[in-house]
């Protein structure tokens, strides 16, 4: 029967063994030990091209000064390495970067792209956003922008409404230009640029109002950790005083945003209410989800129940029958909060501190 090995039999074969040689690298791309591709350096494009780190530095950052055969000679060099620089360690040496940092509510919704596109365009090439989430829970906005704020941002926007003190201690602290974007609120250290939910929602609810229907329900989400939701409902109870209704809190519902919470709260309304006739949602993702519902349900809109939606998405006009709902001026919302970061950048004086951009009521089929 054969013996297992003894430990100093294992040790001896093991010193035997050879470690197999580094294959040598194609001089393609940056190598770690001629094998592992790793991130390549400046280093490496002045090696390749055959020039300083300096000239590698210069042509870099200022094209112009640098001749073209050179020029070309590192932008080919960086190209084979596929080389990218790190801007961000340059700027962080003047003590901020060019970035302009984002905080928004709720990635998923996209009425937010249409305000992320005009900051974009108004801010140019010069500026890069970087977008965080708070998860729509507005305890988390302190945290976030804590965050953001530790990449030393060229400047800061928010969007929201109300701020805990924490945060509004951060905001007005930061020695950055800041601009809240969204909610207009009358407690602000900073520039803001939006309209007021509160009219919003009191609009919306008027529009039903004078149609002719009283039996209304109205969705949002959680009102605790959203302002502008609070807001929204404000505007909705004030609408329903101002009329004479009794409101009803049996028919207001706050739930997670999408399309088939839509369908979903549309029929838990309708079984608490048979004679409901009509609901405001405030989102047109929740309002097309009850729309599609009652499309394959066989229920007539505005006929049995009359719909209301808010932010006018692209599908709204084009939903059939198409959707009633609020328009807010988004990309027009985040090209004026770029203007106002240009011009603190710039060291410009402003004068108005609020820039009131409205809204306007979409009257179209659902109700």
């Amino acid at each position: 029967m054969s013996k297992a090995p003894t430990t100093d039999g294992l040790a001896k074969a093991a010193r035997k063994r050879k470690a197999p040689r580094p294959r040598k690298s194609s001089g393609d791309a940056a190598t770690v030990n001629g094998d592992a591709p790793r991130i390549a350096r400046m280093e490496d494009v002045a090696r390749r091209a055959g020039v300083s780190l300096m000239t590698v530095s210069r042509a870099l950052r200022f094209p112009d000064t640098v001749a073209d055969d050179t020029r070309q000679r590192i932008e080919e060099a960086s190209a084979a390495l596929n080389y990218v620089g790190s801007r961000l360690a340059g700027q962080l040496a003047t003590g901020r970067t060019r970035l302009v940092a984002v905080v928004l509510p709720d990635l998923r919704n996209p009425a937010f792209a249409l305000a992320m596109q005009g900051l974009s365009d108004a801010l140019g090439e010069e500026f890069e956003l970087v977008v965080s989430g708070t998860h729509g829970v507005q305890s988390g906005e302190e945290r976030v922008i804590r965050a953001l704020l530790g990449y030393r941002p060229a400047a800061l926007v928010v969007h929201g409404g109300r701020h805990d003190a924490a945060t509004r201690d951060l905001l007005a602290n930061s020695g950055i230009p800041v601009v809240e974007m969204g909610s207009l609120v009358t407690r602000s250290t900073s520039f803001m640029v939006g309209y007021s939910n509160r009219a919003a929602g009191k609009a919306a609810t008027q529009h039903l109002i004078a149609r002719g229907y009283r039996r209304i329900g109205f969705v949002s989400q959680p009102k605790r950790d959203n302002s502008r939701a609070d807001e929204r409902w404000q505007g909705f109870r004030a609408a329903l005083a101002a009329a004479g209704l009794t409101p009803r809190p049996i028919l207001e519902i706050e739930t997670e945003l999408g399309y088939e919470r839509g369908a979903e709260v549309f029929a838990e309304l309708r079984r608490r209410d048979r004679k409901l006739d009509a609901i405001f949602f405030t989102s047109d993702r929740w309002a097309l989800g009850a729309l599609f519902h009652c499309q394959r349900e066989g229920i007539a809109v505005p006929g049995e129940v009359a719909i209301m939606g808010f932010d006018d998405l692209d599908i709204a006009a084009l939903a059939v029958p198409a959707l009633t709902t609020i328009h807010v001026p988004r990309y027009e919302m985040g090209w004026e909060s770029g203007k106002l970061l240009r011009a603190q950048i710039a060291g410009q004086t402003l004068a108005r501190r609020s820039v009131d951009l409205g809204f306007e009521l979409k009257v179209r089929e659902t109700t």
